[in-house]
């Protein structure tokens, strides 16, 4: 596996307990195993280091983005919202997104209103935008 932080991160993504480097040595492996075995998360220290120094990046861009957002928080949102606009960015219709969630077609299309007045949006472009830059919805 090569260590670097998209690699990494998707490993984790998908579940793993842990990631060792490439360059590890077999102590290094069975701390891994036993790490991982005991119910705990084990990383090598050069792929901690990527990780942090991933998230201390992110946090400065995120810091960043909120400034430009002009008060667009996506904390203000339910989970049931954030669950609708992300089917939705998934090109899912009201109907195709109410028999899914077993809600009504008018139900879904509440929450979309209501997603929109909580995040003073204007347009289903608005909406979108909000989406793929919190990564409610992947493209």
């Amino acid at each position: 596996m090569q260590a670097d932080a998209s690699t990494v991160t998707q490993a984790i993504r998908n579940g793993a307990k842990g990631v060792v480097a490439p360059d590890a040595v077999l102590s290094d492996m069975r701390q891994a195993i036993l790490t991982v075995r005991g119910g705990f998360e084990y990383f090598s220290k050069s792929i901690t280091d990527m990780l942090v120094n991933k998230y201390v990046d992110g946090v400065v861009v995120d810091d960043a983005s909120k400034a430009d957002k002009k008060g667009l928080d996506i904390d203000v949102l339910s989970a049931r919202q954030i669950e609708i606009l992300k089917l939705w960015g998934n090109n899912m219709s009201n109907k195709d997104i109410a028999d899914k969630l077993f809600l009504s077609v008018r139900t879904v299309e509440s929450h979309k209103n209501h997603i929109m007045q909580k995040l003073n949006l204007k347009t289903t472009v608005d909406i979108i935008r909000f989406g793929i830059r919190n990564n409610i919805i992947e493209l």
